[in-house]
This record gives structure tokens, sequence and C-alpha cells, in this order.
């Protein structure tokens, strides 16, 4: 029976007006504002063509305390929807990177935008560059662990830790020493989650790290009893689900759960491997798998939701699998976000833009 390894951690450890001013801050240029015009009110279910993205490879997805929708693109920068029209944010604007890999809202309402090269910050007078690659990777010494409900986290460039941001400061915190050091270099960031009593998960390639605000947990191919003959970890997206459970999505390992006692290959138990990614690493469009996950998410009825790389999304609601893919109206197989916001609205992010469900069996691009 697979376990976690513990041991103690190295110490005791907006609504955004859509823009019609010119912002004028130290590290912003003039926003060049490209709007679709003659927007309807609000969203529909049906598809318009007319409020599709100028992009369409979705990276991320975040609806604010105001109600705009942010959505992140792999490498075209980032769309703010106001309910009527989109509003188109790259870096000439103050974006480090025009790839957007993360977006998150502290108490003060500031828009956060953790990208392929640093982090900005929207505040309402324009974007603030706060970290971007020329000081990423400075050698500073990383802070003390501490964790707060409302801390935001980003990932760490190519160091092996993450930034935390308190409401005040943002601070680099380094992942623990492993006894495993050929691994350690390769201990980056690509996803998070924050879970109940104060727990946060961090997904890495080969572990994940989990810190309760004293002790330390790590899952990785170790504590698994992976080896050659078996495929390794590879973490793409982990969730804690509102019954306490973690969720880990690989890249070809498929699903992991861990209840807090044991870990299931949830993937292997429901025989939904795809071998011609693990065995024979073919590339290609495999409905009907659970292999390679990339996005999982929680919706208002507890059913969990996992976004794949080459089998659309799936949906499991306790007992019951099942698969939604072109058939039910995607364009395409790669769901890389699954996000459910404040209000219960499910929504998908693939390479061909941004999806809700539009009926019982049914998916359209509203974006």
């Amino acid at each position: 029976m697979a376990s976690i390894t513990k041991y103690y951690s190295f110490s005791t450890f907006v609504s955004i007006m859509l823009l019609a001013i010119i912002f004028s801050c130290a590290n912003t240029s003039k926003p060049s504002k490209i709007k679709i015009e003659n927007q309807p009110e609000g969203f529909i279910s049906s598809v318009d063509s007319s409020k599709f993205l100028q992009f369409t490879n979705i990276h991320s997805i975040y609806k604010d305390s105001r109600g705009n929708v942010w959505i992140g693109s792999h490498s075209e920068g980032i769309a703010m929807w106001d309910g009527k029209s989109h509003t188109y944010f790259t870096a000439p604007d103050g974006l480090v990177d025009n790839q957007v890999r993360s977006i998150q809202e502290d108490k003060l309402g500031n828009i956060w935008i953790a990208t392929g090269h640093g982090i900005s910050k929207f505040t309402g007078d324009g974007f603030h560059i706060r970290l971007n690659m020329k000081n990423w990777n400075n050698g500073i010494a990383p802070e003390v662990w501490e964790s707060n409900p409302d801390d935001l986290w980003f990932h760490a460039g190519n160091k092996p830790g993450v930034y935390r941001f308190n409401g005040q400061n943002l601070n680099y915190l380094a992942f623990p020493s492993d006894q495993n050091e050929k691994v350690n270099d390769v201990y980056l960031n690509t996803c998070f989650a924050k879970g109940q009593n104060n727990q946060i998960w961090f997904g890495t390639y080969p572990a994940v790290f989990g810190f309760d605000g004293e002790l330390f947990s790590s899952i990785d191919d170790q504590s698994l009893e992976l080896n050659g003959q078996s495929e390794y970890m590879h973490v793409r997206s982990i969730f804690e689900d509102s019954r306490g459970n973690l969720w880990i999505g690989n890249n070809g390992l498929g699903l992991l759960v861990y209840n807090g006692e044991k870990i299931v290959n949830f993937t292997k138990k429901h025989k939904l491997t795809n071998e011609h990614f693990t065995i024979q690493h073919q590339v290609s469009d495999n409905t009907g798998t659970l292999a390679r996950i990339f996005s999982i998410e929680e919706d208002a009825d507890g059913n969990l939701w996992f976004g794949t790389a080459d089998a659309g999304a799936w949906k499991y609601d306790g007992q019951n699998l099942k698969n939604y893919n072109s058939s039910h109206g995607f364009e395409d197989h790669f769901i890389k976000v699954t996000y459910c916001d404040n209000d219960g609205v499910m929504w998908f992010g693939t390479q061909s833009g941004v999806y809700q469900k539009s009926g019982e069996e049914k998916f359209s691009r509203v974006f």
C-alpha cells in the first residue's frame, strides 16, 4: 500500500471598469485596448461567434469579485470580459510575459497574474510588475515557511520552490531537501491547491509536497513504489475536494487519490489507462482514457471534473464516470482548464476556446 512521506520543515516554519483612461505607472505603458463591438448583455448558452476571443489556446480562467472574467492564453496575453466586451492586454501593457499561467485576486481586489517569466499585478490604475526574470533567480535566501488562508502562491521559475504573497510581501520559499538529490533540481512547481485546515499542496513534476503550517508531506515515486517497469509521476494538476480527498493528475500515470490514509490509482482502478502514451509514447486523441490529466475541479453539486490532454473532460459524481468529448460539442479533446466560479458556473478552457455546458449532454463555445 502506497503511503506518503512526512518530515518536519526546515523551520517552524476590478467591478474593474473597462478601461477608458490612460494608465500611468512606473512599470506600465499605454494600454492598447482592443474591443469586439456590439456585444449583448451577459452570457448566453448558445454559440455567439461575436464573443469569441482573438486567441484560442486557453491557459487559465478566473472570475473576480466584481464579476469580470479574466482569460489567460498560452502565448498571447490576457483578456478581460466585463459582461459586454473583451479588453486585451499583452506585454506592452505591463504583463511580464504573454504566457499566463494563473490568475488570482487578493483581499484588496488586485488581480495577480503569474506568467512564464514573472508576476504582474493589476490594481485598477494599471499593471505593475512585481517580479520578472531579471530578479527571479537572483539567489536570494528563502524565507521561513509560513501559511495563511489568504496567501497567494506562485511558481518560482526554474527554482525548486514557490513564491508566497502574504498581503504585504512577496517572498521565495524553497521546498525541503530530499534524500534523492538527483531529482531535486527538477522540483519545479507546476500547480498548487488549497485544502482544509490551512493545508496547501504543491505539485512538481516528480512529486507533490504538502504543508500544514508545521509539517511537510511528500508523495513521490519512492513512496508510491514506482520503478523502471512502471510510469513515473509527472504531476500537472492537484485538487483537494470538499471531502478532504487529494486528487493528483499526472501526464501518463493517471489520476491518484489520497484519502489521508492510502493512495489509490483511480485510473487503473477504473481500467482507463492509455498504453499508447505510457508504453508506446504516442500522442493522439484517445477518448475513453483517463491517463493525461491537466486540470481538476469540483462543481457546485459536488461532482468532480477532470480535464485531459487527449480524451476531453470527465465527470465523476462519486459513483459513476462520464466522458465528454467532440461528440458533445468540444472542438478538441485538450481540456487544459476546468474552473468553477463563485456563482457555480463551470468553465472549460481548451485549445479552441472557452466552453460551458449548454444542455445536459452538450457543451458550447462561449468565448
